[in-house]
């Protein structure tokens, strides 16, 4: 890994110009209320916004329905995975904290715990802000790499080797962003032990939860383990189709924790306005929730096939570890060092944007994101295959 330069938002802002295939959103796919009440058969109550008092500050219940989402996992029939283990932990209504996006999550959950004299440990790759911002609040991180070799797995020795005496957090994401690589229960177990024994927070960015759609098992929750130091976070943008709405969320049994997290959030404004939250609790009613989840499911599986095809056909300019989960993949450019020029020139010469692995340190490699209709894939691939062809 190699120092990150640009973020990916800060290249998506500015090369997305006259762009026809938009391949380098994390997103799922976006849609709109009318589009999810024909999918669901479910009206969206209007009365809640045009009714209710425009003072009126309330989070209207969408707390309960995030934490019915760690209780009970989306179900939509013989497509739907399956858990990997059942647990007997109960998130409530009252271990969920709302922020702004999963990034106002994830800094609130790092302004509880970390400032200086602290250290973090992040996997990598991942988003910059899982070790940018503890870098700021004045904690030193170590980044715990994943290996390509090994099905982008933490090492777990290298786990153990990188704890310090003043290791506060370890900082996960599963499903992993730009990999689409999953930490199964098995490691997870080891992982819980480890942290454990040392009395370390663990916060794992499940931000791309439910989108487990090329897998048949899913692993728990990082809550579900029954650790009292895990803390879960989450979103209204990756899995839900909604990056609009900026809903973010933390869950922790931990009510120390919850304390101090509120207490941020009350100093520094990280929360929701109302009208986000009745979206947010209308797209997680079950009946609309399963409903969005088969329709981001149907979209990934078969734009993922038309990506498979394509990497199997490249004669080896293109491989990848394909994704079990999460809406982006990193793939491999064989004979391209320098990414971020391939991808501005796909961007500027062909309207085709995809990510540069740059901007997650790692050269030579590209991140395309799949949650997109399948005839999009298809042309945003031909280009990236034209590019190399004339390479």
């Amino acid at each position: 890994m190699v120092e990150v330069t640009i973020t990916a938002g800060e290249y998506s802002s500015k090369y997305n110009h006259n762009i026809k295939h938009h391949l380098a959103s994390p997103y799922s796919y976006p849609i709109t209320i009318s589009e999810l009440e024909s999918l669901s058969g479910v009206p969206f109550p209007i009365d809640q916004i045009t009714d209710t008092p425009l003072h009126t500050y309330s989070e209207v219940g969408v707390a309960k329905c995030i934490s019915e989402l760690y209780n009970a996992p989306p179900d939509f029939g013989n497509n739907s995975p399956q858990n990997s283990s059942d647990s007997n932990v109960i998130v409530e209504e009252n271990d969920v904290i709302l922020a702004n996006g999963s990034l106002g999550a994830d800094v609130l959950t790092f302004e509880a715990l970390l400032g200086p004299g602290d250290h973090a440990i992040t996997t990598t790759p991942t988003y910059q802000e899982l070790f940018s911002v503890p870098e700021s609040l004045g904690a030193e991180t170590t980044h715990l790499p994943l290996h390509e070799e090994n099905q982008w797995l933490p090492d777990i020795s290298e786990l153990k080797a990188a704890i310090k005496s003043n290791t506060k957090l370890l900082i996960l994401n599963n499903p992993n962003n730009p990999l689409g690589s999953i930490l199964p229960e098995s490691l997870l177990l080891e992982i819980i032990e480890i942290v454990k024994e040392k009395d370390i927070w663990i916060l794992c960015d499940e931000v791309f939860r439910p989108t487990y759609h090329s897998t048949d098992i899913v692993p728990p929750s990082i809550l579900h383990f029954g650790y009292e130091k895990a803390i879960s976070t989450g979103s209204s943008s990756k899995a839900f189709s909604a990056m609009g709405l900026r809903l973010g969320w933390i869950a922790s049994k931990n009510k120390e924790f919850i304390k101090m997290a509120l207490d941020k959030r009350g100093m520094n404004g990280h929360q929701p306005i109302w009208t986000t939250c009745v979206i947010m609790k209308y797209i997680l009613d079950s009946k609309v929730r399963d409903k969005l989840i088969e329709r981001n499911y149907k979209l990934a599986r078969e734009s993922l096939a038309v990506l498979s095809e394509g990497i199997e056909s490249s004669n080896g300019k293109l491989t990848w570890v394909k994704p079990a989960a999460g809406n982006t993949s990193l793939i491999k450019v064989t004979g391209v060092t320098n990414t971020l020029a391939m991808c501005v020139e796909l961007a500027q010469k062909y309207g085709v944007l995809v990510t540069p692995g740059e901007v997650f340190g790692y050269p030579g490699y590209i991140r395309v994101s799949y949650i997109c209709p399948s005839e999009s894939m298809k042309a945003g691939f031909e280009a990236i295959m034209d590019y190399l062809n004339k390479y």
